[in-house]
């Protein structure tokens, strides 16, 4: 039989499913029933009264009841023995769930404070290179607004998902980032382009006080009392004579030449000379006899104020203009004056997209502004510094009206070449620098670090066209140079190339000049055409108005070529 309790199914035992406990019934008490009269039909026996019938309660078999307090309390145990777990660390879950969802809001609010600030930073940056034409500016600022209020909705709303959030917070880092790194580079184009354009008045030269190797004097203090020579054609003689004086006590001599100069000195009647240190490098291609007896026993440096000729303000978006770009062979920075080894005219016409440079050799034999008799190589004029120069030039095309000037150091060559690790050319022959013997250049391509790309860019003794061909060289250079720096490599880390030739850069155009023109280019996008021209001449040795009757080698120049370039020049600044 089935156990107590089970119900049996087609002679399967089934457990019957729990049931509420029922309320317990009262059990029926027996009801006696009234007496009921019955008729006889026998008319004389008496009448007889019905004993009263009990009617016995059935039993009906019934499941045990279980009281209702034992079965909650049973329930209760199970429940406590199914999850012991849950209600231990329900509120530690909890509080943890609390602690993360506030700290997931503090790191995309923090977010999305970096994106607005960077954001306004760059902006900031932007507007004030002013480089930029003014719908891309606005362009600009409309395309980061929209990302700046979609990653502010995404991050601010109650109700978003987790993975909708996760992916605002990373665009909202990036953006930040990226408007960063844009503030920063923005920046470094700002400074640099601030301290180029910085206007400084005043230009340095050093001068070398020099005596013979064999003379035994080996201090300033020694020439107290003595005569020290002096060229009288130097333009800053006085400057030089006075500052001498506050070193040492001397008597003071003036030449025509340093020929001269060098005759008192071999006779013992003069003991030391003082000449401009670019002078030495002169005596040192062009008098190496004279200059292997000389040693330097003291240097000091004079200062002095450019020209305050006033320029005619050009309107460099609309009018023509004509800029002179001078590279020297100054060691010394780039205030300092040199020989120019760089001389070419820049002639910019905005109105037709057109630009003409114009390259003069640098042993050009040209009348130095301002100066009457001898003749001087066009290098010797950046001696006397950069206004020389440009009035040379000026004069020798005709008067033509330079309005600006850039000037560069050799220094900004052999850092930029060293900024992008080097550059490719060929040499179409081999060859050992002559003005650093150290580079041994060979025929074919090669490459060259900082240095001996500055020699190779330099030398014209190893070529039978001589300044021709370094002219040549050096465009070979500048072009390798552009090759590299306009590459991508370069191109993200140009703050570096900035830093290359920060100091070695000067120019009178004004940071308002510089930005106006390059936003005029980017309104109009202009393709620019490009025309290059150098004007010629033949070898020949003269006397200078620099080194007085020493001869030097010259190029006299080929008027024909002159004239071209005058009427190039005056063809491109024409605005019809």
């Amino acid at each position: 039989m089935p156990s107590k309790g089970n119900k049996s199914i087609d002679g399967l035992t089934r457990k019957p499913a729990a049931k509420k406990p029922a309320a317990k019934k009262p059990a029926k008490k027996p009801v006696a029933k009234k007496p009921v009269a019955i008729k006889v039909q026998d008319m004389d026996a008496q009448p007889v009264v019905a004993e009263p019938i009990v009617e016995e309660p059935v039993a009906v078999p019934t499941e045990p009841e279980t009281p209702v307090t034992d079965d909650i309390s049973a329930e209760i145990a199970n429940l406590e023995k199914s999850e012991p777990e849950m209600t231990a660390e329900q509120p530690a879950a909890k509080k943890a769930i609390k602690k993360h969802s506030l700290a997931s809001k503090i790191i995309c609010l923090v977010l999305l404070l970096a994106e607005a600030v960077t954001g306004g930073l760059f902006i900031y940056a932007l507007l004030k290179l002013n480089v930029l034409a003014d719908w891309q500016n606005y362009a600009i600022i409309v395309v980061m607004a929209l990302l700046f209020l979609f990653t502010a909705r995404k991050l601010t709303k109650k109700k978003a998902k987790n993975i909708t959030r996760i992916i605002c917070c990373v665009i909202a880092g990036l953006l930040a980032i990226g408007y960063g790194v844009g503030f920063y580079y923005i920046s470094t184009v700002s400074s640099f382009l601030q301290k180029i354009t910085t206007i400084d008045n005043t230009e340095t030269q050093e001068y070398s006080v020099v005596v013979y190797k064999d003379s035994g004097i080996k201090k300033i203090e020694k020439l107290a009392g003595k005569n020290i020579g002096f060229q009288s054609g130097n333009i800053h003689l006085k400057l030089a004579e006075n500052k001498l004086k506050e070193a040492v006590k001397y008597s003071k001599k003036e030449y025509d030449d340093l020929a001269s100069i060098f005759i008192d000195m071999d006779n013992g009647t003069l003991s030391a000379v003082s000449m401009a240190s670019s002078y030495l490098e002169v005596l040192k291609e062009d008098a190496k006899d004279y200059y292997d007896k000389l040693k330097v026993i003291y240097t000091y440096e004079i200062e002095f104020e450019k020209e305050k000729k006033a320029t005619k303000k050009v309107d460099m978006e609309n009018e023509p203009f004509v800029i002179y770009i001078s590279g020297t062979d100054s060691r010394n920075g780039v205030r300092a004056t040199a020989r120019s080894d760089v001389n070419m005219l820049a002639v910019i016409n905005p109105k037709k997209n057109k630009i003409l440079l114009v390259s003069v050799p640098r042993d050009y034999y040209v009348q130095l502004h301002g100066t009457t008799g001898k003749k001087d190589k066009l290098t010797h004029a950046g001696i006397y510094g950069i206004d020389m120069s440009k009035n040379t030039i000026s004069d020798l095309f005709g008067g033509v009206e330079i309005a600006h000037t850039v000037k560069v150091s050799f220094k900004t060559v052999e850092n930029l070449v060293n900024a992008v690790d080097g550059i490719d050319i060929y040499s179409d022959q081999g060859f050992t620098a002559w003005t650093d013997r150290s580079c041994r250049i060979p025929k074919g391509d090669i490459h060259l670090d900082g240095r001996c790309a500055l020699a190779f860019s330099r030398e014209r003794m190893s070529y039978a066209t001589g300044d021709r061909h370094r002219v040549e060289n050096q465009q070979n250079v500048l072009s390798a140079i552009l090759k590299k720096a306009t590459s991508i490599q370069y191109i993200v880390n140009y703050p570096r190339l900035l830093s290359a030739i920060e100091g070695t850069f000067q120019t009178s155009l004004s940071y308002e000049d510089i930005t106006s023109f390059a936003k005029m280019q980017m309104n109009t996008m202009k393709n620019w055409e490009i025309e290059q021209y150098s004007v010629n001449g033949s070898g020949s040795t003269q006397p200078t108005y620099s080194m007085g009757s020493q001869p030097l080698y010259v190029m006299i120049p080929d008027q024909n070529t002159v004239n071209e370039a005058i009427t190039k020049i005056q063809d491109t600044l024409s605005t019809k």
